[in-house]
């Protein structure tokens, strides 16, 4: 039996990465016994993405923030294996998702390329033009690592 992980998100952590731990870049997961799918999820410049969801990594917003400044939701596409829409597994497998390097969305988004190259277009706009709208950003993807990090 093989399953299609696409771009969905669990509050469950990977078994491999429990959450708030975090394995070195690069680093391979030991493949699980059983049905366990297992992996890391990294950000794009290679450091693991602790206390995020599998298909979307998701940093929630910060009370009292402005919008761009961690006030909202960070939702950011992952990609494994140079795609994002969509990753046969079979049981035992393991997969490393890795964010795709492109600004915070403010909410998640459909996982088909041409919706992800959209996104990425508006989110990058929006940010390019402090006075402009700026509903569908919700920053850099730098500054949500940052958050997470505790940097």
């Amino acid at each position: 039996m093989t399953f299609l992980l696409a771009a969905c998100h669990s509050s469950q952590p990977l078994p491999s990465l429990p959450r708030g731990a975090s394995a070195p870049a690069g680093q391979q997961a030991q493949q699980a016994p059983g049905d366990a799918v297992t992996g890391h999820v990294l950000w794009p410049d290679g450091n693991p993405a602790a206390n995020t969801q599998v298909g979307y990594l998701v940093v929630p917003g910060t009370d009292g923030a402005g919008p761009l400044d961690g006030g909202r939701d960070c939702w950011i596409i992952l990609q494994a294996d140079g795609t994002y829409s969509g990753i046969t597994a079979s049981p035992g497998s393991v997969i490393d998702w890795q964010a795709v390097d492109m600004p915070c969305s403010s909410g998640p988004f459909r996982s088909d390329p041409y919706t992800v190259q959209l996104t990425m277009q508006v989110d990058k706009s929006e940010l390019a033009n402090p006075g402009g709208d700026q509903t569908d950003t919700a920053g850099t993807w730098q500054a949500a690592e940052a958050r997470t990090s505790g940097s």
